[in-house]
């Protein structure tokens, strides 16, 4: 019997050989395999999920940056589910956004280096996201693709001054109106036929409804007012001026328990009054009201069943008071 491999027939050194090159070869496309479904695939989607909603954002908000992950939500709103692979809960998790960005400084990289490296969209320790499936996947590029295209058609990033409605048309409201104020500390859960209203609700109403609904009273929602509303509601102007705007944003969230402090949840509807001019409507307080649920379709102006539910709230000028234990006493950070 051979003592050596040299002294092995030539035929089983070749075997030996191969066999080891294969088991080579099937061990590295097994770990490759392996990465490739647990970490490069996974990131992929990650990266253009990011990239998609924050474009997205850009094109339902006139290019106004968004400053949280609670506003980038907004954004799943006007996508078929199906579109967003990756829920914002757990995107969240493994993504870093960089939510002081500049998009007009943004949109002047963009053009002016087509082959410019910028990373405000990265993992969590600041490296780049992977992006295997194509370049469109990879965030960065994708919104600096679409800032230099919307600068090729004239359609300048602009800053917007935070809180300051400067175009009360009720189509730029619903498109900025989380810029706006946010009152409401928190959101103030609600279950859904209460969030129907759009003043505060008692303590007996919220266990009623607690007791009919169960999980299902998880509905909440956010107050946003602009600055000539807000600066009125803090002071309890007995009138609003003009141009004051308030919005009620619906949402829902996964976890109904108030007391928990990481829920995540998205816009589910949102309904806002704009005080207009003298004449408007004298005997409703000159109120035009809207309510959308995407802003590609709005319902505005006299709206009966606005109107109806805030002429309970005629002494205060048709605007809801029982929220004010709720806000924050000052603009919320951020907004």
């Amino acid at each position: 019997m051979p003592s050596s491999l040299n002294a092995w027939p030539r035929w089983k050194r070749i075997l030996v050989v191969v066999g080891l090159l294969f088991a080579v070869t099937v061990a590295t496309v097994g770990i490759s395999l392996f990465r490739l479904v647990h970490t490069v695939i996974p990131e992929s989607y990650n990266a253009w999920t990011s990239g998609y909603l924050v474009v997205g954002y850009l094109q339902t908000h006139t290019n106004q940056w968004p400053r949280s992950w609670e506003e980038l939500a907004d954004a799943t709103n006007y996508h078929q589910p199906q579109s967003v692979f990756v829920p914002l809960a757990r995107l969240r998790q493994s993504v870093k956004i960089d939510w002081a960005a500049d998009v007009t400084q943004l949109q002047h990289i963009a053009v002016s280096n087509i082959h410019a490296d910028i990373r405000i969209v990265t993992r969590l320790d600041g490296s780049r996201l992977s992006a295997a499936v194509g370049p469109d996947t990879e965030p960065n590029w994708k919104i600096l693709n679409y800032l230099r295209t919307i600068a090729a058609t004239n359609q300048p990033a602009r800053t917007l001054s935070l809180g300051a409605s400067t175009d009360q048309s009720v189509a730029w409201i619903a498109a900025n109106f989380t810029h706006f104020q946010r009152l409401t500390k928190k959101a103030a859960f609600v279950n859904p036929d209460l969030a129907a209203l759009c003043r505060g609700v008692s303590k007996e109403e919220i266990e009623a409804a607690k007791m009919r609904f169960g999980l299902h009273a998880g509905t909440a929602i956010h107050i946003y007012m602009d600055d000539l509303a807000a600066t009125s509601f803090r002071t309890n102007d007995a009138k609003f001026p003009v141009g004051a705007v308030v919005v009620k944003q619906k949402l829902f969230y996964s976890f109904p328990d108030p007391s928990e402090e990481d829920m995540h949840g998205g816009a589910n509807g949102v309904g806002g009054m704009v005080k207009r001019a003298p004449g408007y409507d004298p005997e409703h307080g000159d109120w035009e009201y809207f309510y959308f649920e995407t802003p590609a379709k709005i319902d505005s102006g006299r709206i009966a069943s606005c109107v109806q539910c805030h002429e309970a709230a005629k002494g205060t000028d048709h605007v809801f008071g029982t929220w004010r234990d709720q806000i924050s006493p000052t603009p919320a950070a951020g907004h």
